[in-house]
């Protein structure tokens, strides 16, 4: 008999990824909500927040419940504090504000030359979008929010594997309605997983 080529089933796994008390846009009932985890200072996470972040917003007003969560990466030394700061500017009412900053500033935080970004660098960004600089730098000295970006990476470890890979084995990492894309992808690929998922729950 000849053989018959067996196609491995790749497995998919649908992931439940709490958003509750994280920074989000759009609204709380979005027929889809999107989890990225992600670091200030990874340039593909630069990359993807220049060129498909508000595009894709834009191309689903009204549906898309956006979630950022963190993972910064142990060997970015800016990425920490990058996160400390947004979660500071939140404090403020400013977390997409400075989450914006924080990426535009991708030549300071991704420094070529490896300098390590300090208070008074984040405090520059702080004040040139409007905060208030003083109660900004008293948060980000206190470190008040290292404890809960360390929960994001903790959490992310944790997920189950797919496919034998980490559920976050890098950044930027997105969960749509729980499905998971690796990688600075581009708004054709979203709208695919997307448009199927809004197309099974009209």
């Amino acid at each position: 008999a000849p053989q018959v080529a067996v196609t491995p089933t790749l497995e998919h796994v649908t992931y439940n990824i709490p958003t509750d008390g994280f920074p989000s846009l759009g609204p709380a009932d979005a027929p889809i909500t999107i989890v990225e985890f992600s670091d200030y200072q990874c340039p593909y996470c630069t990359r993807w927040h220049e060129d498909t972040y508000q595009p894709l917003l834009d191309a689903y007003p009204g549906k898309i419940r956006f979630v950022y969560r963190n993972f910064p990466l142990s060997f970015h030394q800016n990425a920490m504090m990058g996160a400390e700061a947004a979660l500071c500017a939140g404090d403020q009412n400013d977390y997409w504000k400075m989450h914006d900053k924080l990426f535009a500033e991708k030549d300071l935080m991704n420094n070529a030359q490896g300098t390590t970004l300090g208070v008074t660098d984040f405090v520059k960004f702080a004040t040139d979008i409007g905060m208030d600089g003083s109660a900004f730098e008293r948060c980000l000295g206190s470190e008040k929010y290292k404890a809960q970006i360390q929960a994001d990476v903790d959490f992310a470890n944790s997920l189950p594997t797919e496919n034998g890979e980490p559920a976050v084995g890098g950044t930027p990492t997105f969960f749509i309605n729980g499905t998971r894309l690796v990688g600075a992808y581009p708004l054709s690929t979203f709208k695919q997983i997307i448009d199927a998922q809004l197309a099974a729950n009209p």
